[in-house]
């Protein structure tokens, strides 16, 4: 046997094939890790096709004003005559993708404060860590009430996306921007990763 035929025969698996596998895995076993996977494919493929899912078109108001649930408009329909099961599914799609963005700039600058106060330590220390604390000390329920009274209502017209995006966005990104950052007391991490 040459030596070649040994490395290859005791070579470890794909790392990159056996971790996905490993995962899956892990979350079958586990039923409530399986219900949450399922509810988020649904989303998401909810999220990608909503023609093929509404009923209706989300802005057509040629129906019956504020209409109940019936089996023509499983949710009725709005005040202007809107079906609200076919606003639901192709609202999702921008709901989807404002959360993503949302959380991954939530989740980078958190990263940014909690290292910051980390690495620096001393007044920048307890500066950010009371910036923190007034963040999430803020009622954020009614921050969101009074941010809603004061938005224009309205329907949504093909050049708003950005415009509701960044609302969206920003009231979002105002509830919560430094919950991550927060993980406890930074002055201890301050401590310990200093060089």
């Amino acid at each position: 046997m040459a030596i070649s035929e040994i490395a290859l025969s005791d070579a470890p698996p794909d790392v990159e094939t056996a971790a996905p596998r490993r995962f899956i895995r892990a979350v079958l076993r586990n039923r409530k890790a399986a219900v949450g996977a399922a509810i988020l494919v649904l989303i998401a493929f909810v999220a990608a096709f909503p023609g093929l899912l509404a009923p209706s078109d989300p802005h057509a108001t040629s129906f019956a004003q504020n209409a109940s649930p019936s089996s023509a408009h499983l949710l009725g329909t709005t005040q202007l005559g809107e079906d609200v099961l076919s606003q639901l599914i192709w609202s999702t799609r921008l709901t989807l993708i404002v959360t993503l963005i949302v959380s991954a700039i939530a989740t980078f600058l958190s990263m940014i404060i909690g290292v910051t106060a980390a690495y620096v330590g001393g007044v920048t220390d307890r500066v950010l860590t009371v910036v923190t604390d007034v963040f999430l000390i803020l009622p954020v329920l009614p921050l969101l009430i009074l941010l809603a009274a004061y938005l224009p209502p309205g329907r949504s017209r093909p050049g708003s996306f950005a415009r509701r995006g960044f609302r969206c966005a920003t009231v979002t990104f105002l509830s919560r921007p430094g919950h991550a950052a927060s993980g406890g007391s930074t002055s201890s991490w301050s401590r310990s990763c200093r060089p």
